[in-house]
């Protein structure tokens, strides 16, 4: 009897010590777990407060870091966008799309025009940054109140200053800044080697062709850079710089007589491009001029209209000029 209590002894003294050891473990492993999770939470909330702060036209803006859903209602953030990468979910209504801009704008919901928002859509988008540019302007107070609102506008009097300005916020707000300057590499040199190949080729004059309108711009205006940019000297240093051009008529084409003329067909950007335009300028007046005796008239792209200053602006203009001067003779003094 005496040697069965001693077994029974022996056998609580190791289920006592069974169930510290136990305890012991599990009070251990407890805090582990509990720092983990608290790492991971941690991590998570400074994750999602990080935030950027933008310097725009109406003060220092700060929202999160790469913000989605994100709305953007201009067309040059927009393409600047596509050129980064950068996924959208509210978009403007669609106008003219290259392949890539359709890539990224697939799912995004429509939520206003590039002039006037859909509020109600916007709202329930619920989006997380807003971005808008000049024909959006005006709407900004509306908009900030749903959501913090980029006025990322172009100056005409200096588009390729404003449009990298632009790359480097877009840059630095989704974390793509290596991105960004390649981007604006790419930029300035094709900037550079269209001045080098347009140097001295004769001076030229911007027309745009709406309907049965004619007007035409100056150095300070939105296709200055033409002039400022791509060095071709303007024809008549006197156009003023009217945000929508000088009105013209097709004798003061004839009596300046440029030797280029860069020409934007506001309706090839829903139909076939320059038709409507080249039928405008083929008249007797037009045909004496030198630029339509030489074929010199080029047709800017889609994208200085829609998407001035954006990457594809300054890529696919300054490809279509290269193209056409690169076997154009030297325009001597007595040439002039």
């Amino acid at each position: 009897m005496l040697k069965y209590l001693s077994y029974l002894h022996y056998l609580n003294i190791i289920t006592i010590s069974i169930m510290i050891v136990s305890t012991i473990c599990a009070c251990s492993s407890e805090p582990k777990a509990d720092k983990a999770n608290e790492q991971s939470q941690s991590n998570q909330n400074s994750q999602a407060q990080k935030r950027v702060t933008i310097d725009t036209p109406h003060g220092v803006v700060s929202l999160p870091a790469n913000p989605h859903p994100l709305v953007v209602y201009d067309w040059t953030v927009l393409q600047n966008l596509v050129a980064l990468g950068v996924s959208v979910e509210g978009i403007p209504e669609k106008s003219v799309f290259n392949d890539a801009t359709q890539q990224i704008t697939d799912n995004a919901k429509i939520v206003g025009t590039v002039f006037e928002p859909d509020l109600e859509a916007l709202n329930n988008l619920e989006p997380q940054a807003i971005l808008i540019g000049n024909r959006m302007a005006k709407k900004y107070d509306v908009l900030h109140n749903i959501a913090p609102t980029l006025d990322l506008s172009m100056s005409f009097a200096d588009l390729h200053t404003s449009s990298q300005q632009q790359l480097q916020q877009l840059g630095k707000l989704f974390n793509k800044s290596a991105q960004a300057q390649q981007l604006q590499t790419d930029i300035d040199n094709a900037i550079q080697t269209t001045a080098a190949i347009t140097h001295n080729k004769g001076n030229g004059l911007v027309l745009s062709v709406k309907g049965k309108s004619l007007s035409t711009f100056g150095v300070n205006s939105r296709y200055g850079y033409i002039h400022k940019d791509f060095g071709i000297a303007i024809a008549d240093p006197n156009i003023g710089s009217n945000i929508h051009g000088q009105p013209i008529s097709f004798e003061f084409i004839h009596q300046v007589n440029p030797d280029w003329i860069f020409l934007l067909d506001y309706n090839a950007i829903r139909d076939a491009e320059g038709k409507n335009a080249y039928a405008m300028l083929d008249n007797a007046l037009i045909h004496q001029t030198k630029a339509w005796r030489k074929q010199q008239i080029v047709y800017l792209s889609p994208e200085s209209y829609l998407a001035f200053g954006s990457y594809y602006h300054w890529i696919n203009d300054a490809q279509r000029i290269q193209d056409a001067f690169k076997n154009a003779p030297i325009v001597t003094s007595n040439q002039l």
